[in-house]
């Protein structure tokens, strides 16, 4: 197969024997030697030009599939008897980088000093069929292409909060309608603006709201709530400390105002690096559970 690959793609059999490193004679004799084993011809040869037949072209195709897929697996066996090292390319959204993925990946590296890891913090959607990444965290409803291979690696929950100072000057609402009443800020990048949905032991609710202060930001939105501005809705996660020190109060805490699915995701090429498979499934364990908030 590896003979008459080098052949179609050098043009000629002195090419193709030249990169396979045996003699054009002997070229010609394997892929002679092919042809009557599998009872068809391959080439069409002359004394200027050689081309496939049709048969030719589908064997070629196969056999190129088969080839790299032999050198994946060489590749996979020797990374599995050496040490992890290498360089790695991730890519997260900014303050789900900064709360979770940085402390995933600073534990990995403690106990694999010998990779260096790229984390790019950032919420611009980056193309990894055309920039060299690795990895991606994405939080988004569904992911499935044919050139990404997207993992699910948990659900990012949403608190509403509010300041205590806030809830002692306005007093806290009776029930999710009571939003109405209250100030609100909001996300830049939430498109359900004007309006707030809840999902209620009743059913989804849809409660107008006036908004006052709108960031593209968690983090400024975050100080908003802090000081006392308003109520907002901000990934659990992230607000996690404040709730447990008291600097904010969740309201309603048994309604669902948003979870979205939160996935690994990589190329859809074949062969993963050892380094790159052993940080994937790293996040893969660590992430749920921190998105939990356990």
């Amino acid at each position: 197969m590896q003979v008459l690959t080098a052949v179609v793609d050098g043009g000629s059999i002195a090419s193709g024997a030249r990169s396979v490193g045996v003699s054009p004679s002997a070229t010609s004799k394997r892929i002679a030697s092919l042809e009557r084993r599998l009872g068809v011809q391959l080439l069409h040869r002359t004394t200027r030009h050689l081309r496939l037949t049709l048969e030719g072209r589908g064997f070629v195709e196969t056999a190129r599939d088969v080839i790299a897929a032999l050198d994946s697996l060489e590749t996979s066996t020797r990374d599995t008897r050496s040490a992890i090292r290498g360089e790695v390319r991730l890519t997260a959204p900014t303050v789900l980088g900064q709360e979770l993925v940085s402390g995933i990946v600073a534990r990995f590296l403690l106990e694999h000093p010998e990779v260096c890891v790229h984390l790019d913090l950032s919420d611009r959607v980056i193309d990894l069929t055309h920039e060299p990444y690795d990895l991606a965290v994405r939080v988004a409803p569904r992911l499935a292409t044919k050139d990404l291979v997207a993992r699910r690696v948990g659900i990012m929950r949403t608190a509403l909060v509010a300041s205590p100072a806030y809830l002692e000057r306005h007093g806290a609402p009776a029930n999710v309608a009571g939003l109405s009443e209250h100030t609100v800020l909001d996300g830049a990048y939430e498109t359900d603006r004007g309006t707030w949905q809840v999902q209620t032991t009743s059913g989804l609710r849809t409660v107008p709201v006036r908004t006052a202060f709108v960031c593209s930001s968690p983090g400024g939105l975050r100080q908003a709530v802090l000081a006392g501005l308003g109520i907002a809705r901000l990934p659990l996660y992230f607000v996690k400390g404040d709730l447990h020190e008291r600097r904010l109060i969740r309201l309603f805490p048994s309604c669902v105002v948003d979870q979205r699915p939160v996935f690994l995701v990589r190329p859809s090429r074949s062969y993963l690096p050892l380094r790159v498979r052993e940080l994937a499934d790293r996040i893969a364990r660590e992430l749920p559970a921190a998105l939990a908030c356990r």
